[in-house]
Parts: C-alpha cells; sequence; structure tokens
C-alpha cells in the first residue's frame, strides 16, 4: 500500500509540473510593488526612450512613492539553463562560449580588466552593428563557466570537469589566452578550454563580489539595481543609472530595446524587449538572497535527493506560485533542505516569505526553520506545520544580531516534520515542495555605502600598477558616465574625482632606452564634469601640467605626452596628481604607462636599418642604403624578388574606420623603382599576407605601381607606371580594405635592376602627417619639447609651450605647475630688487592664470601660505587663493596696495590640516592693461 501511495504521489507531483508553469492567465503582467500591491495588465506604454514615463496598463511603474518590485511576463516562458554559459557571483547567467582570455595590457592607452571573450548564444548587439571580438567579461566577477552542460549542476568549487567525463581538483587557477594553468598538488597543468566541459572556481566571498558590484558600477547605495531575465536563459542585474531605452519603430514593440551594461561586462547589453520575461527591483541596501550563493548546502529527502534546491524557481523548474499568487524571486527546495549562507558584518535584518508550493496541491507538510549561524541551538523564526499551498507565512523582518567574532551565518531550514507530522497528511514527503518567497537581507546603508567607498580607488583599471594615496575610506569618488564618443559602441565609464583637494597616484617607473613618453589616456565628458588638469612630478619636480581634454562625440582627445628621453636609463619616482575646478572635476582614465611613440603616429620605416634584418621571407636581397634616399639617412633597397614578414614583433596596429586611441587609418610611403615596369608593396593583417588573385583588389592587402608582372595577390593600382623618381603614397587603409590587423609588411620588386622604399608611416587622422618629419618639415614645433627663449641682457627667459612653460615654473618652484590658457611665463634673474622672479600673464581677459599647488598637510601642524607679489609698472592685477576650491584672498595688487614694490600676505591655512589641499593662486584679469603678476616667494610655513 505503502509503494502505491508513493507511485501515486509521485506521478500526480509530475504531472503538475508537466503540466505548464502557469494556469492561462487573462492578462499578459502580473507584478507587485513595494508597498506589497498587486496589479495584473495587458501592456506596458511608453517604454521606448529612457526619458518616458512607463506604466503598466494606466498604473506608473516608477512612481517615486510606490515603485514597482517586480514584472513578470507570464506569456513567455521561463527558460532552462543553458547549454553553455558563464556564471557570476551575483547570479547572473550569460549564455555563450568562452572563446579567449584577455590580460587587458595589450594596449598602453586603454587598459581593460583582465577579461574573458565571450561569443553570446543570445542576441546582445545593437542591430546592425556587430560586436565581431565577443562581449568582454571581467573574470573577477566569474564563478563558473560552461561550455557543454553536465546533467549536475551543484557548484563544485575548484573543480574542473572534462569533456570525457574526467574532473580534477586544483588548488588556484590562471587564465590563458585560449585555456587555464591549474595548480594542482602535483605541480602545474595546462588545460586548452576545447578540453573543458566546466570549470568551478575556487570558493570566494560572495558579499565581496556584491560589494565590489557596486563600487564598479559607481553605484553610492542609492539608486536602483534592476534585475533583468530573458526567454533565452540570459540573467543580468545592473543599476538603473546603466539602464537605456531605445525604439527602431516608435511604438512597435518588438523594435524596443532595453540597453544596460552590468559590473561584470566592459560593454553594454543590448536586450529585445518583448524577450525579457522577468524584471525584479531593488534599493543596494535590501540584497535578495537569491543574489548570494549558499556557502553550504544540505539534502535530505529520502525519496528523491536529485530535486535540489533552484533560484528563482520552484524545486522542479517551474514559476514559484504559492497560496494562489506568484512570486518575484527565492528558492524552491523538498524538504528536507538547508541552505546556509555567509553574511556581512552590515547585515541588520531578514525579510522573507514561505509556503509551499502550488505543486503540493493539497498535500505536503514541512515546517521551516530560520537560525541565525548554523542549525543549531534556539531559531530566529519556527512556522507552523504547514499543509498543502493555499498559505503563504509572512515573517516580516527577523533582526540579525550583531556579528560577533567568528562570520555571521543564516540557514534556512525546511523540514520534513517526519516525527510530528499531523494526523491525515501525507505520510512521505514527495508532495513536500517548499517555496522560500522573496527573502531578503536588509543592510545598514552607511556600513554598506562605507564597504562600497572602501572598494573604489581599485575599480580604475588604469590604475592598477599605480599606489593609491590614502585617505579613508578613499581618495576617489566615482560617477557612471555615458560614453558617445563611438557612436557605434557606446558604452558606461567610470569617471573619477578627488574626494578632497587632490588625487594623488606614484610608482617608481624604470626608463628603457626605447621609451620616448609617458602616456597618459585621460578626458572628461562634455557633459557633467567640470575642468580638471593633472600635474606630473618626476622624483618631487613638477615635470608637466595638463588640463584634461574633452571627449566630444566623434572625438577621442589624443593622450597626454610627457617626454621621458633624459630619464632614460633610470628609476624615477612618479607623481600624478589630479585637481579640478567645481563640483564635478571627474575624469576618465584609461591608461598611464610609458610608450615606444606617439599614439597618433608611428614610423614604421624611416633611417632603422634593423628593421631590415626582420624581413626574412621571400628571395630578394634586401639592404640598408644611404646613397638613394628620400629623406634622413637611408633606404630600404631591394633586388628582383619578394620580400616581407606577415609577422613583424611588435605589430599589430589596429586599422579602423573611426580609430581610437592607439588605433589607425592612414598610411604615406615613398617608393621609386630603377628599371623594370613594377613595384609593390604587401600589408599583411592578422598574420596574412593578403589573398591571392581573386579580382577583387580589396582582397588583396596590396598596392601596386606599374604594368602588372606578376598576378600574386589581388591588388589595388595607385598609378599605371612605375615610378622613376621618388614618388610619396597616401593610402585610406579602411577605405582601401576595411577594419583589420596590420601584422607585417611585404616589399616587391617583380622586374628591372631594384625597388625603394622609404619613410613609411602610420596615422590616426590625416592631418597628424604634419606632425612627422619629411621633406620641408624638417622642423617641426612639438609641444612636448620645452623651448625656452633667453634674453641675456634683460637677464630673463621666457617660454610659452605647454613643455617649456612647466620647465621654467619647475625651476622656480619644483612643485608648483601652470597648466591651461597662458600667454606665457618668464624667469628673471632679479625683478623689483629681488631674485629669481616668476612673471605670469593671462591667456586672455575672460580666463585667469592659475597657479596650482597639491599639498598634503601635516594633521599636528598648523600651516601658512606665504606669498610675496608684485605688479608691472603702470598695471595691476586681480590676486585670488584659493584652497580646495574654497576663496581665501582676493585683492588687488598695483602701486597702490605694494610697499616697496612687493606685498608680502600671510594666508592662514590651520582648518586644513591633515588633509589634501589643492591651492590655486589666480593671476586674474583686472582692467585688461598690463595684467602680468610677478612672484618672488610662494611658500608653506608651520610657525
Amino acid at each position: 500500500m505503502r509503494v502505491c501511495f508513493l507511485i501515486a504521489a509521485t506521478a500526480a507531483c509530475c504531472a503538475m509540473h508537466r503540466g505548464g508553469a502557469l494556469p492561462a492567465a487573462e492578462l499578459r503582467y502580473a507584478a507587485q510593488f513595494m508597498n506589497g500591491q498587486r496589479r495584473q495588465g495587458q501592456e506596458i506604454h511608453d517604454w521606448q526612450d529612457t526619458k518616458a514615463r512607463p506604466r503598466l496598463d494606466d498604473k506608473a511603474l516608477f512612481d517615486a512613492g510606490d515603485p514597482v518590485r517586480w514584472i513578470h511576463d507570464t506569456t513567455l516562458p521561463l527558460a532552462d539553463p543553458p547549454e553553455a554559459y558563464v556564471e557570476f557571483h551575483n547570479g547572473d547567467r550569460l549564455p555563450g562560449q568562452v572563446a579567449t582570455y584577455l590580460a587587458g595590457t595589450e594596449s598602453h592607452y586603454r587598459r581593460w580588466p583582465p577579461h574573458l571573450l565571450v561569443a553570446a548564444d543570445v542576441p546582445l548587439d545593437w542591430p546592425d552593428i556587430a560586436r565581431p571580438r565577443g562581449l568582454p567579461v571581467l573574470t573577477r566577477f566569474v564563478r563558473k563557466v560552461v561550455w557543454q552542460r553536465r546533467q549536475d549542476e551543484r557548484f563544485q568549487p575548484g573543480t574542473v570537469f572534462f569533456r570525457d567525463g574526467r574532473q580534477v581538483e586544483f588548488r588556484s587557477l590562471r587564465w590563458l589566452s585560449s585555456g587555464v594553468r591549474l595548480l594542482l598538488d602535483q605541480g602545474a597543468r595546462d588545460v586548452p578550454f576545447d578540453d573543458m566541459a566546466e570549470v568551478h572556481l575556487p570558493r570566494t566571498s560572495p558579499w565581496e563580489a556584491y560589494f565590489d558590484q557596486l563600487a564598479t558600477a559607481a553605484c553610492d547605495g542609492g539608486g536602483t539595481l534592476m534585475q533583468l531575465e530573458t526567454t533565452d536563459g540570459l540573467r543580468v542585474t545592473a543599476p538603473s543609472d546603466r539602464f537605456q531605452a531605445f525604439s527602431r519603430g516608435g511604438g512597435d514593440r518588438n523594435q524596443w530595446f532595453h540597453m544596460l551594461q552590468p559590473a561584470w561586462s566592459a560593454e553594454p547589453l543590448w536586450l529585445r524587449y518583448r524577450s525579457i520575461a522577468q524584471r525584479r527591483y531593488f534599493r543596494p541596501d535590501e540584497v535578495p538572497l537569491t543574489a548570494i550563493a549558499p556557502d553550504q548546502v544540505v539534502q535530505r529527502s529520502s525519496l528523491d535527493a536529485g530535486w535540489t534546491y533552484r533560484v528563482d524557481r520552484n524545486v522542479k523548474g517551474g514559476p514559484l506560485r504559492s497560496g494562489g499568487q506568484l512570486f518575484g524571486w527565492g528558492f524552491g527546495a523538498q524538504a528536507d533542505n538547508e541552505l546556509e549562507f555567509l553574511l556581512p558584518a552590515c547585515a541588520r535584518g531578514l525579510r522573507t516569505q514561505l509556503g509551499l508550493d502550488h505543486m503540493a496541491g493539497s498535500g505536503g507538510c514541512v515546517r521551516a526553520f530560520v537560525f541565525a549561524g548554523p542549525k543549531s541551538g534556539t531559531p530566529l523564526f519556527a512556522s507552523k506545520h504547514l499543509i498543502g499551498s493555499t498559505e503563504v507565512l509572512d515573517v516580516g523582518v527577523l533582526p540579525l544580531p550583531a556579528a560577533s567574532n567568528a562570520t555571521p551565518r543564516l540557514t534556512l531550514v525546511v523540514d520534513a516534520a517526519r516525527d510530528d507530522r499531523p494526523p491525515g497528511t501525507d505520510p512521505l514527503e514527495v508532495r513536500d515542495t517548499f517555496d522560500w518567497l522573496q527573502p531578503m537581507v536588509e543592510l545598514d546603508p552607511a556600513a554598506m555605502k562605507l564597504e562600497i567607498e572602501r572598494r573604489q580607488d581599485r575599480q580604475v583599471y588604469a590604475w592598477q600598477d599605480w599606489v593609491v594615496g590614502r585617505i579613508e575610506p578613499a581618495a576617489s569618488r566615482a560617477i557612471s558616465l555615458f560614453d558617445t564618443t563611438n557612436a557605434r559602441a557606446p558604452e558606461y565609464r567610470l569617471n573619477v574625482a578627488p574626494v578632497q583637494g587632490f588625487l594623488s597616484l606614484t610608482r617608481k617607473m624604470t626608463i628603457l632606452p626605447q621609451h620616448t613618453w609617458l602616456a597618459l589616456a585621460v578626458s572628461r565628458f562634455h557633459e557633467n564634469t567640470t575642468p580638471a588638469c593633472i600635474r606630473v612630478a618626476f622624483n618631487g619636480q613638477a615635470v608637466g601640467a595638463f588640463e584634461v581634454p574633452v571627449r566630444q562625440p566623434g572625438n577621442e582627445p589624443d593622450p597626454l605626452l610627457v617626454p621621458v628621453e633624459r630619464f632614460r636609463g633610470h628609476t624615477v619616482h612618479v607623481e600624478l596628481a589630479q585637481m579640478g575646478d567645481g563640483l564635478k572635476p571627474y575624469i576618465d582614465w584609461r591608461g598611464a604607462t610609458l610608450a615606444e611613440h606617439a599614439p597618433t603616429r608611428i614610423r614604421l620605416f624611416d633611417d632603422d636599418p634593423a628593421f631590415i634584418s626582420e624581413l626574412t621571407a621571400g628571395d630578394a636581397i634586401v639592404r640598408y642604403d644611404e646613397t638613394a634616399k628620400y629623406f634622413g639617412t637611408g633606404c630600404l633597397k631591394m633586388t628582383p624578388g619578394e620580400s616581407g614578414q606577415s609577422r613583424l614583433p611588435g605589430w599589430n596596429y589596429a586599422i579602423r574606420e573611426n580609430p581610437g586611441v592607439g588605433e589607425f587609418r592612414f598610411l604615406r610611403f615613398a617608393w621609386k623603382k630603377v628599371g623594370g615596369k613594377q613595384i609593390g608593396l604587401n600589408l599583411a593583417h592578422d598574420g596574412v599576407m593578403g589573398q591571392r588573385e581573386t579580382g577583387d583588389p580589396r582582397t588583396g592587402f596590396a598596392y601596386e605601381a606599374g604594368q602588372p608582372q606578376r598576378n600574386v595577390l589581388a591588388t589595388m593600382s595607385v598609378h599605371p607606371r612605375a615610378p622613376t623618381e621618388w614618388q610619396v603614397v597616401t593610402r585610406d587603409l579602411y577605405a582601401d580594405f576595411g577594419p583589420f590587423q596590420l601584422t607585417g609588411m611585404g616589399f616587391v620588386c617583380p622586374d628591372g635592376e631594384a625597388a625603394l622604399f622609404d619613410q613609411i608611416l602610420l596615422v590616426r587622422r590625416f592631418e597628424d602627417f604634419d606632425r612627422l618629419p619629411g621633406p620641408g618639415r624638417e622642423k617641426i614645433a612639438d609641444p612636448s619639447v620645452a623651448v625656452i627663449q633667453e634674453n641675456i641682457e634683460q637677464g630673463m627667459r621666457f617660454a610659452n609651450t605647454p613643455a617649456g612653460i612647466a620647465a621654467l615654473v619647475g625651476e622656480f618652484h619644483r612643485e608648483l605647475c601652470l597648466p591651461g590658457p597662458v600667454q606665457g611665463v618668464w624667469l628673471w634673474k632679479k625683478f623689483q630688487g629681488r631674485d629669481h622672479v616668476l612673471a605670469t600673464h593671462p591667456a586672455d581677459q575672460q580666463h585667469a592664470c592659475i597657479l596650482r599647488w597639491p599639498v598634503s598637510l601635516p594633521p599636528s601642524k598648523p600651516a601658512q601660505l606665504r606669498l610675496s607679489v608684485s605688479h608691472a609698472p603702470q598695471g595691476d592685477w586681480q590676486l585670488i587663493v584659493k584652497a580646495n576650491a574654497e576663496t581665501l584672498h582676493d585683492t588687488v595688487i598695483s602701486a597702490g596696495t605694494v610697499k616697496e614694490g612687493w606685498a608680502d600676505l600671510t594666508i592662514d591655512l590651520a582648518r586644513f590640516a591633515g588633509r589634501n589641499v589643492a591651492l590655486e593662486l589666480h593671476n586674474h584679469p583686472n582692467n585688461w592693461s598690463n595684467e602680468a603678476a610677478f612672484w618672488s616667494r610662494v611658500e608653506i610655513a608651520f610657525p
């Protein structure tokens, strides 16, 4: 009889599951709002624009007084786990295949975090704009990678599962370009991606990942986190200020797109509106427990141990439904089951509902318990016997005890009540299908914000090799801004500003012989930011100061360049100080590193005999010739035949339509033919020297001049005759061949005596050619070179280029800097009876000339700023002194305000003790009549 009952009950339960996710709904959407109110509606309106106010029928979804908590499209099926996917610590899932790994250091001008490139199995791109590289997924948020899904979905940390059924536990893992390196007890072992079915990363704290997620997305504890699930298995969580709504067809919902960028992705995801089955919304201090993976899971069901717990589904994969109602999130479990979670120190309470799932029907019998810690002692909550799925219990808010020395924990227990089941209930637990409904951990908002701020400084990937000057809890504050510089690839970027005064970055750098520049790839957005500047100091001496350039749509600014040739062979202590004006001096940092060449222009070959030694493929004889050069000291000369290399050292230049920093578009070279009728230049794309003759010159990646003698590659003719004198050829590589990676070059001399090539140049923009030397351009004014004029008779030196200004200001005072527009600076041996005097003058009547000085004041010594200033004969100017944007002094320096030609001033800085202070000394235009300012003394004193 017992066996018959078991078979019948099991069949009934399975039939319920097969019968469909939900009964047919009259209305498409089910929703619940923050105040607990439930609504159904037929359609959502006005969600095709970010600025619109969407509503469910006539109910506003995001009313400030009662916003929506969750929305389900009940007409869409719940997705099964994908066959291949990446799973993240917060429970998000990205369907797709991991193709490769990149360390993020491949470019000097855009530092990426270490990331995997994932070929998504779901549409995530804006139509007509493909993502050829794949979606970049940050490895530090990855919990599990699946290439070939196994039946067992349980997480087993530190384990690789092979496609042939084997499994190996490992101690640590390092990502490789096409695999992983495992540290095993027996040593290291490399495993390619193609051999693995799944890899489960070592266990880490899910709360660390949660707070890092908030810091990465610049979520300061305000706003809303949104969690979306689609019909094709995607689950993604992102802050609401990283969300955009767009439409390609007005009111046609099939043409609506919802874009969001989670912390784990360096690029946004474009979701088809009609594919989104579930949406959930939370404040950052109310964490759905489903976003935190259990630390321990115990399953003791004697009837079906394979019924493991499910996230946001009942135990058989259907919707969470109890008491006749849908629920937005939760866990489905089969009694007996225990879920034990780690908690952060800032956890203050647990809110949840619970009940038997609708699959149980009128059967099933369980009790539920909540423990603060492991399953022992007195529970925080103990339910009565729950029989049947008609009743849902709301436990309210369970206060969580303050953390002791041990890591705080929370355990949810559903017990089959075998020993005290009421008469008439199911004798077995086959229908004990239980749901923890909408469980949520409430955090202390202030403590949570502190956790986020402590992580803020390490979210800027360009700072990974730098030491950030410590200010507790963080030196920087951040916002997330939408970057539309490249309209075909917009993205959210983390922008940072100093918390107080200025932000300091330091590191030691060894300047090698090939290094030419310290390149700072920084910019600010034209909206939502105020002016900012950066001072660069080597060994405590200011060597440069720059206004941060503004990003405009379609125009990514060039990096700021500081020359380092004079430091070659030395290790220097480098300090970058970020300062700014106004309330929003936010900067987008993309890179800060040493570079061998300017990011906008490269001499691929020019007076470099070593280049010729790399051309090892081909049958021609190639040499460096100093007699027939086009420009410089020599050229490349070759006998008939071919010579080249498809992968030259260091060559991997991106050719793009709208090149960003470190990308290129235009090629210029000079060539000449001695005898014969043809000359050619071949380009290697992605390690390949073009395609064979196809009739389409765009496939050959080759140029020719003259009458073809060899039809080796599909070539593009640039002139009907081979040049008998030096001829300069300029080509638009993108227009000729489309986007590609330039990895090598080949030279062709089919006939005659010889072919000559010289000055092969690659640039980002056409006008960048003018910044490279050539005939008629031997002397080029480079703003990074310190040009200083000297007037010996007057005892004065003058500079008006950025590098020259930095040199003279640094000579006057090693820590001062002068970024921004200025007519120039003068350094006088003697002026008005004083030695070593700096003179400045504003660039125009609207803008002040501002000397800046980032100073860290000690906490125990009240400080004073002491100045000695003067004016030009028959002139005056306005002196304004600011500290951290606060005006401390404002006076006119003129004949009436000085004594014996000088004004000696003392300004109290006592209230800034123990703080970073950005001092500003304004030489402000007064009446635009000889506005020069003269500075004899600028010092900090401790009386």
